[in-house]
């Protein structure tokens, strides 16, 4: 990936940078997700996403990683689908995040990568 610096010169992107574009975009995409929800499916979700936090805990002494993979289609008013939305995390980021987005906070994570 490069990107254009002042002088409209290509210039490529170390790793780092691609890894934090591509994590903004994925937390971008779940806050989409995550907005869809009424007020009752955004606790029920967050209920059950609780759960699998705390398997996904119990799954790491085991050595085991628990993925959720959200998928939705982001449409325009005539309900025509633009694109589909699809990104993956592991519990606890994604329950950081909408605990932040609940309390009326942006979300930056505290450490970063995790898996």
């Amino acid at each position: 990936m490069s990107e254009s610096d002042e002088s409209g010169r290509r210039r490529k992107l170390n790793h780092e940078t691609t890894e934090l574009r591509k994590f903004d975009e994925d937390v971008s995409e779940l806050r989409g997700f995550y907005n869809n929800f009424d007020i009752e499916e955004r606790s029920q979700f967050r209920a059950w996403l609780e759960q699998v936090a705390s398997l996904a805990t119990e799954g790491y002494q085991q050595s085991v990683l628990l993925r959720i993979r959200t998928q939705y289609d982001v449409c325009d008013e005539n309900g025509e689908t633009l694109r589909w939305g699809d990104v993956e995390f592991s519990p606890g980021p994604m329950l950081a995040a909408i605990k932040a987005w609940d309390a009326g906070e942006d979300y930056a994570p505290e450490n970063w990568p995790w898996p």
